[in-house]
């Protein structure tokens, strides 16, 4: 079990709050657990080496400039050369029949780069190894990524020497890649593009942490739900003992669809990459005292294990020994022929958990230590559940399928959370965008473009025509860049997905799908040259926020229209509007990258709120937290859509309708506070709704990728103005 220390913001354990060296109690007596505190972000056991934190853009001009195939050779190398702190597997203190092959920290570097890229989950895009925040807390203490902390500090001299450019997070991936190279192995090529994160805080809502426990908490271990991304906090995907510790294969199969679905794998996928993965390396539980305490319980000493020395045949990862197959630094499709074509019996490892052994065979096979590999209940559910079944007499039998399946869905399985289009890999031999990645299509050259001036012209005078087009035309604007995620790169209004399923059918999309501003669009993109619907959704929803007041704006063209929405899949907005709690709304806009003050300041333009768009000032706030709000009935405010269910009302302000989202903000004392500040710096509020509302129109736009020419709002309106005067 683990008990991590991590904490978000204000949310304290209690024994750490009861600790006397919490919170800059003291120094720390010897072998104390770290603890965290509010100041401290997660901790880390890499650290950096650079004068000043890098941006992203710092970032990306110096990750183009990166000799990746320097860096492969490099990686070879480390993989090769045995250190005596941390002995690699089948090198000297290994008896044999392992210690006959050569010392090879590759299979080390699969599981470092998997468990990495594993924790990705399709529900809200977090996970994943974009971040490098297997580094941190809470991920660097999980049960699942126990000893991958030597890992790490086997890369750490490669890193150093490359920089920043080459980051934690890419190195770690292509350390995985390379591995299986190395050792035979196909793969189909690597992304490079992950920026690093400074601490583990993106990772806390994976868990173990109060954040987590309050927003995704999990009411039973073993069988935690979707959004969560695994059975267990702390585990990649399952026990690989059994549900619940019960080595039962046909539920472990269960068990596995389930959290390799919360990936984004299919079946075909989900066989290949575990039996790809156990090609390779052993299994270590040299005893049952266990690996000793987590990074998060000490970070001066983490994992020393506790069998003799600690390494080697000492190790203790999992409870669980020995290797798959017979040649675990190679690839030679072992792992099914042991699978399928054996007999297995239960036994118990020693360090105590439940795995497979084979049925005792003649002597004459124990030459070729078919006697020490050994399998999981996890690896004995792809041989019970029927569909698995299937897949792995197919790969077993044919070679070459088995190797394009591994490779592509390794691919997957590192680059799922490195943009859903494949345009933000910054190495040029990077492979094209792959289908699962829903690439739109190409962007093409326009000569004779209307300007944007006389496209805002157009979109003024249909708003003049039919006033109800200035709510339409912002919400489909937000509607259509709420499926945006910061945290996998996913949505976005770039291709029009929107109007196409399954964006179309989702019910708060319903109404503005078949609406008056679909139709006026159509028809402008008609009436003029070169402009894609997407990007008119976007200049005609920024047009009217512009005109009701909210300065400062600029539009980037460059989006494509997409004749498919399937990209959209999984990114239906969690958010309806009819949730008061703070915690949830909070998380959900954190997705999208925006703060507390930005969250508050777009909120009076949620696509779930009732009003008009004349105006946008600080007037709603005065007017939301003033006294006097009720519930009343939906019918008594003329409310049609679908998908409002309460609203309220306050004799004060009878023009005003708000919706339980509202409340919440009002509800808040944090977000109240914010609200304060708006009424008493009117600029505050419009520099945080313009930086929020450019964060989400603009997100979708790759950086270096598509985008043209982008258009300050406001000065071309001075320029038409001025180009009317000299006409006149």
């Amino acid at each position: 079990m683990l008990h991590s220390a991590v904490l978000l913001g204000s949310f304290l354990a209690v024994s750490e709050a009861a600790c006397p060296f919490s919170n800059g109690g003291g120094i720390l007596p010897a072998g104390h657990p770290y603890l965290q505190t509010r100041q401290s972000p997660p901790k880390s056991d890499v650290y950096y080496d650079d004068d000043h934190e890098l941006t992203e853009d710092e970032y990306v001009k110096l990750a183009k400039m990166v000799d990746w195939t320097d860096i492969r050779q490099q990686l070879r190398k480390v993989m090769k050369t045995p250190q005596d702190w941390w002995p690699a597997d089948w090198g000297k203190e290994v008896p044999p029949p392992e210690g006959n092959l050569d010392p090879h920290y590759g299979p080390l570097f699969i599981r470092m780069a998997w468990h990495c890229a594993g924790s990705y989950r399709k529900s809200d895009g977090r996970g994943g190894c974009r971040g490098g925040r297997q580094r941190f807390d809470p991920e660097r203490s999980w049960e699942d990524n126990t000893n991958l902390d030597k890992a790490r500090t086997l890369l750490g001299p490669i890193k150093r020497k490359c920089g920043g450019g080459c980051s934690w997070g890419d190195l770690i991936v292509l350390a995985g890649t390379e591995a299986i190279s190395f050792m035979g192995g196909n793969y189909s090529g690597f992304c490079a593009g992950r920026y690093d994160d400074r601490d583990g805080s993106k990772s806390l809502e994976l868990g173990p942490s109060d954040i987590q426990r309050l927003v995704y908490p999990c009411e039973k271990q073993d069988e935690c739900k979707e959004p969560l991304g695994s059975v267990r906090v702390g585990l990649i995907y399952v026990d690989p003992v059994g549900r619940n510790g019960q080595p039962v294969p046909i539920e472990s199969a269960e068990d596995i669809r389930d959290v390799f679905g919360r990936m984004g794998m299919n079946d075909e996928e989900t066989v290949a990459l575990i039996a790809g993965g156990h090609e390779f390396g052993k299994l270590h539980g040299a005893c049952p005292d266990g690996p000793g305490p987590s990074p998060a319980e000490d970070p001066t000493n983490p994992w020393p294990g506790k069998c003799g020395t600690g390494k080697g045949k000492d190790t203790f990862t999992s409870g669980l020994e020995g290797p798959w197959t017979q040649h675990p630094t190679m690839w030679k499709h072992e792992y099914f022929v042991n699978l399928l074509n054996k007999s297995w019996e239960l036994e118990r490892a020693p360090g105590g958990a439940m795995q497979w052994k084979v049925l005792v065979e003649p002597t004459r096979d124990q030459a070729n230590y078919t006697s020490r590999i050994k399998m999981l209940t996890s690896d004995l559910a792809l041989k019970k559940d029927l569909t698995y079944l299937n897949i792995s007499l197919t790969f077993r039998d044919n070679h070459e399928a088995f190797n394009v399946a591994f490779k592509e869905a390794w691919y997957k399985l590192m680059t799922r959370d490195s943009g859903s289009s494949g345009l933000y890999c910054l190495n040029d031999d990077a492979p094209p965008p792959k289908e699962w990645q829903h690439p739109l299509p190409e962007v093409e050259p326009v000569e004779d473009k209307t300007p944007a001036t006389k496209v805002m012209g157009l979109v003024d005078a249909a708003t003049r025509a039919d006033p109800k087009l200035k709510d339409e035309f912002v919400r489909l604007a937000m509607l259509c860049t709420l499926t945006r995620r910061t945290t996998d790169n996913r949505g976005g209004c770039n291709g029009a997905r929107i109007f196409h399923a399954p964006g179309n059918n989702w019910t708060i999309n319903q109404d503005i799908v078949k609406s008056a501003a679909k139709a006026k669009l159509e028809a402008i993109q008609d009436d003029t040259s070169g402009w894609s619907l997407s990007d008119l959704i976007i200049l005609s929803g920024s047009r009217v926020v512009q005109n009701a007041g909210i300065r400062g704006l600029f539009f980037c063209g460059g989006r494509v229209d997409d004749p498919r929405g399937d990209g959209w899949e999984g990114l239906q907005p969690r958010i309806t509007g009819q949730t008061t709690n703070l915690l949830v709304i909070e998380d959900y806009w954190k997705i999208k990258g925006l703060s507390r003050e930005q969250m508050v300041a777009l909120s009076q333009v949620s696509p779930t709120r009732v009003g008009n768009l004349d105006n946008i000032t600080i007037d709603y706030y005065e007017h939301l937290l003033t006294r006097g709000w009720e519930e009343v009935d939906r019918e008594e405010v003329n409310v049609t859509s679908p998908f409002v269910k309460k609203v309220y009302k306050n004799g004060k302000f009878p023009r005003d309708v708000m919706v339980p989202t509202d409340m919440a903000l009002r509800w808040s004392a944090e977000s109240t506070s914010v609200m304060e500040k708006f009424l008493e710096k009117q600029a505050l509020f419009q520099k945080s709704f313009t930086e929020a509302w450019h964060k989400m129109v603009n997100a979708d736009l790759p950086p270096g990728g598509n985008a043209t020419d982008c258009l300050d709002l406001e000065e071309e309106d001075e320029h038409e103005k001025k180009d009317s005067d000299n006409l006149v």
